[in-house]
C-alpha cells in the first residue's frame, strides 16, 4: 500500500483562565530577580509562569527565571533549570547541571554524569565515572551533615555498585523523614510516602504510603498530590478514579508535570475513563500540558479540535500544534488474524518469539496483528503514539490492548506491529492512530 501522511491538525485558541497576578507585584519580583540577582525572587517568577499567573503558562520564561537564579548561585534553581531544559536544549541542560555540580550538588553531578556518558567521546566513560563518584560523595557528605534527602540520594547512587552498602543510607533517610514528618514537615511526609511505595529503607506498604502522600498533598506539596494520584490510578479501583483525576488536575494547575499530570488528567476526562467525560475540561488540561512541553497533550488537543470532539473546531491552530508530524509517511504492510499469536509488544524488546508463550484469544474473540511501516523524510518529524484503533464497518473503534509506545520519527524507517483482541469474524476496514489524525485502509487479512 502507498504511504499516507497524517492529517493537518489544529486546536481552537483556548483562552487561558484569567489568572494574571498583580502587575505591580510581578514587576517587583522581576526587578529583584533579573536586576538584583535575588534567587528566591527568581523561583517565585518561575512559579508564576508555570502556573499561568501572568496569563498563559510560559515554560521558556520560567526556565529563564530559574537560569537567572542559577547565575545567582541557587543550587535548586540550577537543577530545576537543568531538568526543564533537557527536552528543549540538551547543552543548556548540561550546563545547568554542571553549575549545580560545581556548587556542591550531588544531584547535579549524577545527572551530569549521565549526560556526559550519553554524549560520548574519547574520555566520556572516565569523565562520567569521575562525576558519578563525586556526586555520590557529595550526597554522603550532606547526609552526614543531617540532610535526609541527601541520605536517600547517597543510597540511590551507591546501590549501583553496592546494594548492601546502600541500605544504611536508605534507612537513615526514612528515619529522618519520619521524625520531620511527625513534626509537621510536609516535604518529609512526601518523601517518606514515596519510600514506602518504592520499598527503599522500609518494607512496601501501599496503605501507609497513601496516608503519608495524602498528608503531604494537604500540606501543599504539589508533587505529593501527583504521586498520590498515580498510586490511586495504578490501583485501578473505579471508586478512586475521580479523586485520582482531581489530584492530577491539581498538580497540572500548579505547573507540575510529575507523572505527566496534565496528560493523565486530560486523557481521563477526554475519554470518560472511570470518570464522567468532560471534553472542555480535558481541553484546558491538555492545553496546560502542551504549554509545559508535553507533545502528547499537544497532539491530543489538536486531534480533538480538528474533529470538533466536544469543543469548537479550529483547524488553523491545530495544524500549528501538530506541525511536527509533517515529514512522516505510513503504510500498512500486512494484517494477520488467528486464535493464538505472539505478542509483538514483547518481541519489540528483543525477546525471541520462540521463547514467548503465545497469547490466546478469549471465547468468541480472535486476535489481529497489524504491521505498519513509518518513513521519515524530515529529520525533525515526530508523532507521539498512545492508542491505536481498528475500525469496523459500523464505525466502531477497537483499541489495541497496550496503551503507550515510543513516538514515531526517532528512526528514519521503522516497522511496528500492534496486537488487538476483537469479536470473532468482525469485518475490519481501517486502522487509526489516536494522535495525529491518521487513518489507513486495511488490506485483506492473512489467517494464521
Amino acid at each position: 500500500m502507498p504511504f499516507s501522511k497524517p492529517a493537518a491538525l489544529v486546536a481552537l485558541c483556548l483562552v487561558a483562565a484569567c489568572r494574571a497576578g498583580d502587575s505591580r507585584d510581578s514587576a517587583r519580583l522581576d526587578e529583584q530577580c533579573y536586576h538584583q540577582g535575588d534567587a528566591a525572587a527568581c523561583s517565585k517568577v518561575a512559579a508564576e509562569y508555570l502556573t499561568g499567573r501572568r496569563g498563559r503558562i510560559d515554560e521558556p520564561k520560567a526556565l529563564a527565571a530559574y537560569g537567572r537564579g542559577c547565575e545567582a548561585g541557587d543550587v535548586k534553581a540550577c537543577n530545576a533549570a537543568g531538568e526543564g531544559s533537557l527536552d528543549r536544549d540538551r547543552k543548556k541542560a548540561e550546563d545547568y547541571r554542571r553549575r549545580a555540580c560545581d556548587l556542591g550538588s550531588g544531584e547535579g553531578c549524577l545527572y551530569l554524569s549521565g549526560y556526559v556518558r550519553e554524549r560520548g567521546g574519547a574520555d566520556a566513560v572516565a569523565q562520567s565515572e569521575a562525576l558519578y563518584h563525586r556526586g555520590a560523595l557529595l550526597h554522603v557528605k550532606a547526609c552526614r551533615a543531617g540532610d535526609a534527602d541527601a541520605c536517600f540520594g547517597a543510597g540511590a547512587a551507591l546501590s549501583r555498585d553496592d546494594e548492601a552498602g546502600a541500605e544504611p543510607y536508605y534507612r537513615d533517610a526514612v528515619q529522618r523523614w519520619q521524625r520531620q514528618c511527625d513534626s509537621g514537615d510536609a516535604h518529609s511526609c512526601h518523601r517518606l510516602g514515596a519510600a514506602y511505595r518504592g520499598e527503599k529503607g522500609v518494607s512496601f506498604d501501599a496503605g501507609r504510603a497513601r496516608t503519608l502522600l495524602d498528608k503531604a498533598c494537604a500540606g501543599g506539596v504539589t508533587e505529593a498530590c501527583a504521586d498520590l494520584a498515580l498510586a490511586l490510578d495504578e490501583d485501578g479501583q473505579k471508586a478512586d478514579a475521580p479523586r485520582a483525576a482531581s489530584l492530577f488536575e491539581r498538580a497540572c494547575a500548579a505547573g507540575s508535570e510529575r507523572h505527566m499530570s496534565c496528560r493523565q488528567a486530560g486523557f481521563l476526562y477526554a475519554e470518560g475513563d472511570r470518570v464522567p467525560a468532560d471534553k472542555p475540561r480535558a481541553a484546558r488540561l491538555l492545553d496546560n500540558g502542551c504549554a509545559l512541553g508535553d507533545d502528547w497533550c499537544c497532539f491530543k488537543l489538536g486531534t480533538m479540535l480538528t474533529a470538533g470532539d466536544g469543543i469548537p473546531a479550529d483547524r488553523p491552530r491545530g495544524a500549528d500544534l501538530t506541525r511536527s508530524a509533517e515529514g512522516l509517511e505510513f503504510r500498512i504492510l500486512e494484517v494477520r488474524r488467528g486464535k493464538k499469536m505472539v505478542d509483538p509488544g514483547l518481541t519489540a524488546f528483543g525477546i525471541p518469539a520462540a521463547s514467548i508463550t503465545p497469547t490466546a484469544a478469549d471465547p468468541g474473540q480472535e486476535l489481529v496483528v497489524v504491521a505498519m511501516e513509518a518513513r521519515r523524510s524530515n529529520d525533525t518529524a515526530r508523532l507521539p503514539v498512545r492508542k491505536v484503533f481498528l475500525i469496523d464497518t459500523a464505525g466502531r473503534l477497537h483499541a489495541n490492548h497496550v496503551v503507550g509506545d515510543p513516538r514515531f520519527g526517532d528512526r528514519p524507517l521503522e516497522r511496528r506491529e500492534f496486537l488487538f483482541k476483537v469479536p470473532a469474524g468482525l469485518h475490519l476496514v481501517r486502522l487509526q492512530l489516536e494522535l495525529g489524525g491518521l487513518t489507513l485502509d486495511l488490506p485483506p487479512a492473512r489467517t494464521m
